[in-house]
């Protein structure tokens, strides 16, 4: 997949449908300032991965959408694998009840603060996890030395009305695309 901003030029537009590709998905592109902040959430606790099995539990919640063996849940693990190992990366969850039932990841790079990693267990939503870990890394993201912070979501779904709430500002909407496939 290729993730385009919507300034990217026609010539490239035409060079990438040239060599197969085609827009498969839209996201939103958010910013916050960090000078005014939420206060912090306190529906859940929130920890940083440490350990080992802390690991699995956030790459089991991450990819939890995806089925077993799939070829999607092998590219959600692989990505968290990747995820671990970015420096000045940090991975959050939200626990309940002792129990892990949220994710999220915080990247700094170049003074800006970037969330991903974000998911929830299905089950478990509803319970105030994201927005605790909206908060807390936005708070963390401060601490750090950054002036914004940025996050992607869907358009139009829950995370970006979320974001919205919490005076996340829409940037932009970012074209994917990828090659289409052949048998």
């Amino acid at each position: 997949a290729l993730e385009l901003t919507p300034w990217a030029s026609a010539e490239l537009v035409a060079e990438l449908r040239s060599r197969g590709y085609g827009v498969e998905w839209f996201r939103n592109v958010y910013a916050h300032q960090l000078d005014r902040l939420p206060p912090k959430a306190r529906t859940v606790a929130i920890e940083e991965v440490g350990d080992d099995d802390d690991e699995a539990e956030w790459t089991a919640i991450l990819g939890a959408e995806a089925e077993p063996g799939s070829e999607a849940r092998a590219r959600s693990d692989e990505f968290c694998r990747a995820m671990h190992r970015v420096p000045g990366s940090i991975d959050l969850l939200a626990r309940a009840d002792g129990r892990a039932i949220g994710c999220g990841s915080l990247t700094v790079v170049r003074g800006v603060g970037w969330l991903g990693g974000a998911a929830t267990l299905p089950q478990q939503r509803g319970r105030g996890a994201q927005l605790a870990l909206v908060v807390e890394r936005l708070h963390r993201a401060r601490r750090d030395g950054c002036t914004f912070a940025a996050v992607t979501a869907l358009p139009g779904g829950s995370s970006a009305r979320n974001l919205e709430r919490l005076g996340f500002q829409l940037l932009y909407t970012q074209p994917v695309f990828s090659r289409a496939r052949t048998g």
